[in-house]
């Protein structure tokens, strides 16, 4: 199946040269002003775009691609009803071609364990008096 090719280290070694500095700056927009901005999304959308052809297979990219717009649809029904917000849904979204449908399962288990980690390190640095270090920071 094409969507099951898995990521091969030379296609990891081209990716995460232009991901790894996006990272950073989505989580210190995202604690800073609780929001994730579209050019962050689409700069990572574009690198998938741009790189993708050079290091997979043209269907594998494009069962990618379907794979990140089921994402935005499911990311776009959860943002709705209020269990994540918008800008994570599209950042998930604009994320998820760089997952194979192989390592999915650990992809989702290490997002959920990174998930309850950040809230329960945010909830006990908001009782401390490091909270005052961000004075204005939203989150």
């Amino acid at each position: 199946m094409l969507g099951d090719v898995a990521l091969t280290p030379g296609a990891a070694r081209v990716f995460l040269p232009a991901v790894l500095p996006l990272c950073p700056w989505v989580a210190l927009s995202d604690l800073r002003a609780m929001k994730i901005r579209n050019l962050a999304v689409a700069c990572l959308f574009l690198a998938f775009l741009a790189l993708a052809p050079l290091v997979l297979p043209i269907p594998v990219v494009i069962a990618r691609l379907a794979q990140g717009a089921g994402m935005l649809a499911m990311g776009i029904v959860l943002s709705t009803i209020g269990a994540m917000g918008a800008g994570e849904a599209k950042f998930l979204a604009a994320a998820a071609p760089f997952v194979a449908p192989a390592g999915a399962r650990f992809v989702l288990a290490l997002l959920a364990g990174m998930t309850l980690a950040a809230v329960a390190t945010h909830r006990a640095v908001r009782a401390t008096p490091l909270h005052r270090l961000a004075p204005n920071w939203v989150s």
